[in-house]
């Protein structure tokens, strides 16, 4: 028999530090909070949890903030500043969003074991300091004088003097600007005194407010930061090789500038794995950047241009006859490059597995399956509402979506919306037999109209000895032309019997004008998608029964006749499935809900009760998401 451990054993086994704060790693912030207040131990060994983390974005802070901004004596004042005093040993990772608590995280050296910076988009504080009342005496050489002679008492602390005199800016009080200089210094001392840094983001926000720091003074407490793997510099423009050369550990590096001029990418920069520009560059520095960096796995780009573009002579020079390791690409706008320097820029990326731009157009389709055949995902982001036209969406003969599924066979991951497939493409081979993932459009199928349809379904209740007229017979022939053709749809998509994501539409309303229905304003918007599958059992929706793996399938905005009996289908055959993208109950403001997919939807809550029904998110133009 095993003996049974003594009570206060028990007890200290449940007191080890070690195990409350894992279980406090796993809490919510209120769930935390109230464990602090448990006891004096669980107080002291939860404490440093409670607040490794703090994001001024959320919880109370925004709150706490607008009331320290509203009333200056309010006591919230105290409370930002002591919570950096008291607790500030203990904060690892800080987001700042607000002028007030990037002061007080500054002041001091009370938050000095940082392992995360990141200084978003700072909103300014309404308390705006008065001009003394002296200045008003002076007139503008002495008020000029005065200005330096008060920028210097403010950084004399500073061996160095790292920031460049200016002049005040237009419109701000000499009293403001010593607090804009007071936070400019304490803010790189306070960077400084964070030398364990591993991921430092500066947003562009800092120079509103903030004195232009010299760039060897940045450069050299950037240095400072052995540790540093994360930079996001949005900031100020910085000399690539001065970086690189300086932090030797730095792997990822983002920058909303130019890798062009003096700060190009010159010297080699071997411990870089991932850079991100989201300006524009030229396709000159795009290959320098491959170039330097040939241990470089991911790189994204907001725009390439055409200037700059050189002979496969000189990218041959340039690049070396090592291709690069990249494996993720992202390119913006791409300027409409030429053919041979696509070629040259996907030639160069044979490890190339994932690939996103804002417009995938066929020449670059084609480079992809032509020098990268390892790609497994191709992404293109889309904004905005689907058109209701098919004259208004891409031409069904854009081959784009087509040259990837036919010569592209590791593709696993096509994510384009946009994208058409109808026409010839269903009776043509498929390579990529492992796709997990499809989202794209299906048009081109010969549908009957609403009113031909009602037509149709009394037509089908006449029995043979019934007469057809010339337009009967037309509406039958049409009908079984439909059908054959939607047949041969689903026996092509039902070969992918890999795929995870089935998703066939998006959002296809555009709001027109205002019009009155059972006494409420609603928006009118234009009908579903033209030239769209049924996605009803007689049209061949059986044939997916082959796509034993599917989780998710959407159909937003598609002209489909789904029903009760679809519905009991799709809950029997496809058992993995986990979400429906068309059957939910979240319409956009001022628009009539459709109550006949919200009763499909209760319908298949009682057949599913754990598919989830997501929608689209409409935004009025400015894109859309998943809700």
């Amino acid at each position: 028999m095993q003996d049974v451990q003594p009570p206060d054993q028990q007890q200290c086994v449940f007191n080890t530090l070690e195990l409350i704060q894992c279980i406090g790693n796993s809490l919510l912030p209120s769930d935390l909070f109230a464990c602090v207040l448990v006891s004096r131990h669980w107080n002291n060994s939860l404490i440093p949890v409670l607040w490794e983390t703090i994001d001024d974005s959320k919880l109370s802070w925004p709150r706490i903030i607008r009331q320290h901004e509203e009333d200056i004596q309010h006591e919230s004042r105290n409370y930002i500043r002591g919570v950096f005093v008291k607790y500030g040993s203990h904060i690892r990772h800080l987001c700042l969003h607000w002028r007030t608590t990037l002061d007080a995280a500054c002041i001091g050296n009370h938050c000095s074991g940082l392992q995360s910076l990141r200084v978003a988009h700072i909103r300014h504080s309404q308390i705006q300091q008065p001009e003394y009342e002296w200045m008003e005496d002076l007139d503008r050489e002495e008020q000029d004088e005065m200005i330096a002679l008060r920028w210097e008492l403010a950084m004399e602390e500073l061996t160095g003097c790292p920031f460049p005199t200016r002049k005040m800016p237009f419109g701000r009080t000499l009293a403001q600007q010593e607090l804009d200089w007071s936070t400019s210094k304490h803010f790189w001392t306070f960077i400084r005194n964070n030398r364990q840094l591993q991921s430092l983001y500066l947003h562009k926000s800092l120079g509103e407010f903030m004195e232009d720091v010299s760039l060897p003074y940045l450069v050299d407490t950037l240095a400072s930061l052995k540790d540093l793997t994360l930079l996001e510099n949005n900031y100020v423009a910085i000399d690539l090789d001065h970086i690189f050369g300086r932090l030797l550990v730095l792997e990822k590096y983002s920058t909303a500038f130019s890798p062009s001029g003096s700060s190009a990418l010159i010297q080699p920069s071997l411990q870089l794995r991932y850079a991100r520009f989201l300006n524009v560059c030229t396709y000159r520095e795009l290959l320098r950047i491959l170039s330097h960096a040939p241990n470089l796995k991911s790189l994204s780009v907001g725009a390439v241009s055409v200037l700059g573009a050189v002979t496969p002579t000189e990218a041959t020079v340039i690049m070396g006859k090592a291709p690069s390791r990249v494996t993720s690409l992202k390119l913006g706008a791409h300027g409409h490059l030429l053919n041979i320097a696509l070629d040259q820029v996907f030639a160069l990326m044979p490890h190339l597995t994932s690939f996103t731009t804002a417009w995938l157009e066929p020449s670059i389709a084609q480079a992809l399956s032509t020098f990268c055949m390892n790609v497994e995902t191709v992404h293109e982001p889309k904004k905005g509402p689907l058109s209701s036209e098919l004259g208004h969406a891409v031409q069904p003969d854009t081959p784009a979506l087509d040259l990837l599924l036919k010569n592209c066979p590791t593709l696993k991951k096509f994510d384009g919306i946009r994208h058409v497939l109808s026409g010839s493409v269903w009776e043509e081979p498929w390579v990529c037999q492992g796709l997990t993932f499809l989202r794209c459009q299906v048009k081109g199928v010969q549908r009957l109209s609403s009113q031909d349809q009602e037509r149709y379904s009394v037509i089908a209740t006449r029995t043979e000895h019934d007469t057809l007229s010339e337009d009967d017979v037309r509406l039958v022939q049409l009908h079984v032309t439909s059908l054959e053709q939607q047949k041969k749809i689903y026996r092509k998509l039902a070969t992918l019997t890999q795929l995870r994501v089935l998703d066939l539409g998006g959002e296809y309303r555009r709001l027109n004008k205002d019009f009155q229905l059972s006494d409420e304003e609603y928006l009118s918007v234009n009908g579903p998608l033209l030239g769209t599958l049924e996605l009803t059992l007689e049209s061949g929706l059986g044939q997916l029964e082959t796509l034993k793996t599917l989780q998710v399938f959407g159909f937003e905005g598609v002209d489909q006749r789904i029903g009760q009996a679809e519905l009991e289908w799709m809950a029997r055959k496809w058992a993995g499935l986990k979400e429906l993208r068309g059957l939910h109950d979240k319409f956009p403001a001022r628009i009539e809900y459709e109550r006949r997919k919200i009763e499909l939807k209760e319908h298949f809550e009682v057949l599913r009760p754990d598919v989830k029904h997501q929608g689209v998110d409409y935004d009025y133009g400015n894109g859309v998401g998943w809700l």
